[in-house]
């Protein structure tokens, strides 16, 4: 199971019949313009600097799923435009 969103919109999208890991790859690949930099702490007091979490409308999460449920998603990457 893959979450995406912070906890208040929090989706989740159970794959079937798609190799995890290459899934992992391809979400970082493709949301990688907004993916969050920060660091945290972990319950041992170490710092971590998570790369799963991602700031983006929950429109284009549910695009994303789509095309790669249908196998469009060769080549897409996610640019979001800035705002003025």
């Amino acid at each position: 199971m893959i979450r995406f969103g912070s906890p208040p919109s929090t989706e989740a999208v159970k794959p079937s019949n798609l190799n995890r890991t290459r899934l992992e790859s391809l979400c970082h690949r493709i949301f990688q313009a907004v993916r969050q930099h920060l660091t945290i702490e972990d319950r041992f007091g170490n710092s971590v600097k998570p790369r799963e979490w991602f700031h983006m409308p929950l429109h284009i999460i549910d695009e994303a799923v789509k095309r790669i449920q249908d196998g469009t998603i060769t080549n897409v990457i996610y640019a979001p435009r800035e705002l003025p």
